[in-house]
């Protein structure tokens, strides 16, 4: 909001600005000193400076109405961890003014005491959804193994999680579009959040890891 009110003061400053050489251009004498030049060339900039405004402005509007997606609530079951199969829940929601057509995501997982240096997601995760404005989806997965085999927890992993030697990290990636895709491109969001024993469920068992190489908005 900031940022458009600015926009906005740099455009009536440059339209007074303007305003203030024509009047110069039409009153002043030329004297033969090339002032008339000066003004003409500067009326010639203030000039292409609201061409610049207006264009952002108007970006910065699209912008404003696109379509937002994110993340709200990473959930596994059970919860609290036990031994067992380890199911996946992410609930996203389209927080913009548009629909969102998601067209692709995916989720990966890290069970180790840091994440790889790159994300490895895996396959889609099927979940292809128009979702309103202010609309919360969930997706859902059954976590697997590169071997196509259920990721099952063992009661070593689980304790070694709770005691800080290693971490359980829930990673993903959402691409989605809206009625402003075919002009700007579909737009790309990636998250990362890390168990964190200490939480309670009411609260979420789940903060963010913040690791720029996972957690994204392009």
């Amino acid at each position: 909001m900031l940022f458009l009110l600015g926009l906005a003061g740099l455009a009536v400053l440059v339209v007074t600005l303007s305003r203030i050489i024509e009047w110069m251009q039409t009153h002043r004498q030329r004297d033969g000193s090339g002032l008339g030049t000066v003004l003409t060339s500067l009326l010639v900039i203030a000039n292409m400076l609201l061409v610049a405004v207006t264009a952002i402005q108007g970006w910065a509007f699209i912008q404003s109405e696109r379509a937002s997606i994110a993340p709200v609530r990473i959930r596994i079951v059970p919860v609290p961890l036990a031994p067992g199969r380890l199911v996946i829940e992410a609930d996203i929601q389209n927080a913009g003014r548009q629909t969102a057509t998601v067209s692709s995501s995916v989720i990966g997982w890290s069970i180790d005491t840091k994440l790889p240096a790159q994300p490895d997601y895996g396959s889609d995760t099927v979940f292809h959804a128009i979702i309103l404005p202010n609309v919360i989806r969930t997706i859902g997965v059954f976590a697997k193994n590169s071997d196509g085999s259920p990721v099952v927890l063992t009661n070593e992993q689980i304790q070694a999680i709770n005691n800080g030697q290693i971490s359980l990290r829930i990673y993903g990636r959402i691409i989605y579009g809206d009625q402003f895709s075919r002009i700007f491109g579909d737009q790309t969001i990636g998250y990362c959040d890390v168990y964190t024993p200490t939480n309670t469920p009411p609260v979420g068992m789940f903060n963010e890891c913040g690791d720029p190489q996972y957690t994204y908005a392009r």
